[in-house]
Order: structure tokens, then sequence, then C-alpha cells
């Protein structure tokens, strides 16, 4: 007997009504392509701003820019590369969609979505003194602080178009130069911007950004409306809780001897185990803004304004201190050293002024000088740091502060470590810190003595701080 295939023979009315169906499908595809398919010279291309085929999905409205490259290849939308169609003249086409290129300065403000405000940020001009003589000079006070006169608002937002749809982002806005302090609020943000790019290379290890620094996505300035002659900064969203307000939830929870957070059943039994995850948490935190540090040294970047609210945290759980990732932020007072930035008459050296009349006051001649006093300056701002993340958090809330600690570590005890040790362990609601930098041999009192040395020349780099011993035997998890 002679078997034959079920539709094989010609004529078949099932065969010839699939064929049918194929040419309605391919049509209908066909219709609804040229619908918003526009012809752009000799080569067919066409931007397409609102629709784009997600392959079997169908037509979805999005607020992506894809161009839309027409080719005499086999392939095809809607099935990825190797759909292939014929159109009525018989040939192979290829359909491939590929995001357009994007720069930093090609943003528009109908980029992004804002979807929360986050606050305000204020700076604050700080000049400080060099020597004892011109501590009483300063009123027995070694920093002189002022209102700098720029306030920036802060955003979280998400990206509506382009090759970065639907990321979530936080947004940095200036003041436009029309409101107080604007022209240094444009000087901010234009440097901001060139210590970004400088900390972001497009090739190496840290191609993009170093895992400790925050990573600037993009800016632009709105043309428009009451937000006019605005800066907006667009970074990618890498959290949005600061070290200054981990350290406080920190302290709330010493009190009551709990963990900062959800904790472990065993907690209630025994409250030296939430304690012991504090301090590596710390411990984690300031390794990694002193990474950050130390990475910005390298490229000849200067911080210069580091403190606990200009370091970002993520993932903050105290079950699992290995987790959380520290990164620096607001680079708007970066200082270039490198040879040709120490040399240039830019508006940098405007911002790094206070910075120089330091270093002339404290013997620091040579541009090799003034450089290494820069970066010796960020050593002891990272050194208040985790010196204010090691009390602050640990001990009882409303104890100790920011400046409060500032002022005894610079001004009553001009740097004597031992002497504050002393001081601190006379006072029973400091006992927590104590203990936390007595242990591993005192290796606490040791980093923060080195790194708060009154002089500049005898202080370690931020990359031998890495390596000293309060930070070893450390895990970190990205």
């Amino acid at each position: 007997s002679t078997v034959v295939a079920l539709g094989a023979a010609h004529g078949d009315p099932r065969r010839s009504r699939a064929k049918r169906t194929h040419r309605r499908g391919r049509a209908r595809t066909q219709a609804k392509l040229l619908a918003v398919w526009e012809p752009k010279g000799k080569e067919e291309e066409a931007r397409v701003s609102k629709q784009v085929w997600k392959r079997s999905m169908g037509w979805m409205q999005v607020g992506m820019r894809f161009q839309w490259t027409r080719r005499r290849v086999v392939g095809g939308p809607g099935r990825g590369d190797g759909h292939a169609r014929r159109d009525g003249r018989g040939c192979a086409t290829k359909w491939k969609v590929r995001a357009a290129p994007r720069s930093w300065t090609s943003w528009e403000a109908e980029d992004v979505v804002v979807e929360q405000k986050l606050g305000t940020l204020g700076f604050l001009q700080v000049d400080t003194a060099a020597t004892v003589q011109d501590a009483v000079q300063y009123d027995n006070q070694r920093q002189a602080v002022k209102e700098g006169g720029v306030y920036v608002r802060l955003y979280r937002g998400r990206v509506v178009r382009g090759k970065s749809f639907n990321s979530k982002v936080v947004l940095k806005a200036y003041p436009s130069e029309r409101e107080v302090g604007g022209s240094l609020a444009r000087q901010l943000a234009t440097n901001e911007v060139n210590v970004h790019a400088a900390l972001q290379p497009t090739e190496g290890k840290y191609k993009g950004a170093h895992p400790c620094i925050c990573k600037l996505m993009g800016s632009f300035t709105t043309k428009e409306g009451v937000s006019a002659g605005e800066n907006w900064l667009v970074f990618r969203d890498d959290g949005t809780e600061t070290a200054a307000q981990y350290a406080s939830r920190a302290a709330a929870a010493t009190s009551r001897g709990m963990a900062a957070g959800e904790g472990e059943f065993w907690d209630r039994l025994d409250p030296l185990r939430p304690l012991a995850r504090r301090g590596r948490m710390i411990r984690n935190i300031g390794r990694q803004a002193i990474e950050g540090l130390a990475y910005m040294h390298r490229s000849d970047r200067l911080h210069q304004s580091l403190g606990p609210t200009s370091v970002v945290l993520r993932n903050v759980d105290e079950r699992i201190p290995e987790r959380v990732e520290a990164r620096l932020r607001d680079l708007a007072f970066g200082v270039d050293v490198s040879e040709a930035g120490m040399e240039s008459k830019s508006a940098q050296v405007d911002l790094a002024e206070a910075l120089w009349r330091r270093a002339a006051r404290e013997g620091a001649e040579t541009v090799a000088e003034r450089r290494a006093y820069g970066m010796a300056d960020d050593v002891f701002m990272a050194g208040l740091f985790l010196a204010y993340m090691s009390f602050v958090s640990l001990c009882e809330p409303g104890t100790i502060d920011g400046p409060s600690l500032q002022r005894l570590l610079e001004t009553t005890f001009q740097a004597d470590v031992h002497a504050f040790r002393e001081y601190c362990e006379a006072d029973e609601r400091w006992t927590k810190a104590v203990r936390f930098l007595d242990s591993g041999a005192g290796a606490g009192w040791s980093l923060l003595e080195e790194m708060l040395n009154k002089d500049w020349r005898s202080r370690p780099t931020a990359q031998s701080c890495i390596d000293h011993p309060f930070f070893q035997n450390m895990e970190v998890l990205r």
C-alpha cells in the first residue's frame, strides 16, 4: 500500500488554508510596521518613538527611542534575528532594533520622571585652622563654618526613555543662575560632572564606575517651566540611606539591646550578638568608604567633603553585615591634583582656594607637597568619619554627635587619641564604643591615632589604612 503524508498532496485544502492564514498575519504585521515606519533617505532608516515590537507580545506603548534599520538579509521582527519573512518583491528582509547611542550630554528632561522627593542638601564652607595659634584667632575653634548659600534638591525617579529604560535613578537638582548662589551652583554641578567623568573610565578594571563610588549616568539642563535653567544630575540608584541615618537607627537599637531592623531569634537571649554584628557592619562601611577614597587618590582626585552624609548605603541588613554596600557621593568639591590640574587656571581653583590656603599655613609650598597635603586632609576626614560611625552607632542616643565629636578630637584633645580614650572610658554611656575600638589589641584606636595625626606628613595613605589590622579578616559580599 502507499502511504501519503498528511497535507503533502498538491492542492490539499488544509495546506491552502494555512498559507492564507499566514499571508493575512504577514499583511497585518506589515500594515502595523508601515504605520510607524518613516523612510529616511536611501538607507531606509527611521526613528520610532512610541511603539516597538516586543517579540510575540505585539505592539506595546513604551517611551523608548529606537532606530529601525532595514537590511536585505534573512530575519524579521517579532521573533529575533532568526525569523525570516518576504516582502511583496520577494526579498528576504531583516529588521534590527538598536538603542540610540547616549552620552552624558544627550539626556533631556523628558527622559526621566520624578517619583519621590528625598530632601534638600546644603553645602557649608569650612575653613580649618592649621595651628594652635590660628585656633585662638578662630575663637578657640579650629573649624570656621558658614553657610555656602547653595541648596540642591534630591529626588528618586525612573528612566522612561532610552537605553536605561525603567531603571531607578536618584536625581540631584542644582538651582539656576537667577537664584541665590546660582553661579556657584553651576560651578559645583560642572565640577561634579567632571570629577565623575575622570573616575568612570570607558575601559579597564573599573569600567563604568568603581564599586565604592556612586555612578553618574547623565546630566541635563531644564529649558522651560518654573525650573528653567536648573542643572540636573542623574545617578544610578545605589541607595538613599546615608551612613548618618544608619548610625541614628543603630544608636536607638543599641540602647534597647536589639538589632537595627530585623534581627535573629537568639538576639533575645544574648544581647551581645547584635552588637558583634553591628561592629562588623561598621568595619565594612568604613573600609568601603576608604576604598573609594583610595581609588580617587590613585586617579589624582580629592574628595574634600567626606562625611557621614556623603556615604550612601545599600543592602543594610545587620543579620548579614557582609552584604552592605557603601559608596561615596557628593563630589562637587572634588579637586584635580594631577600635574595638569594643579597648573591649570580653571574655575575649579576657586573651589580649592581654602584647601591651598591651609596647605600654605602647614608649609606645603611645592606642587608635590600641596598634592600630598590634600590627600592627607582627606585621610583626616576619613578618620573623623570612622570615629563618628564607631561612637554614634554604639553610644546612647543624644549623648554624642558629629560636631561635638569633632570638637573633642580637634580642639579639646588636639588629636591626642590616648587622652581622648581615657575621657571616653570615664563615661559609662560610651562604654560599648570604647570596647569596640579596644578589640583586636586596640586596633581601632591605633588606626584613629594614625589617621588623625597632627602632622599631615605622618598620616598614612588611604591604601595603607585599608591594609590596617582593624580591617583585616573581613569579607564583603557584592
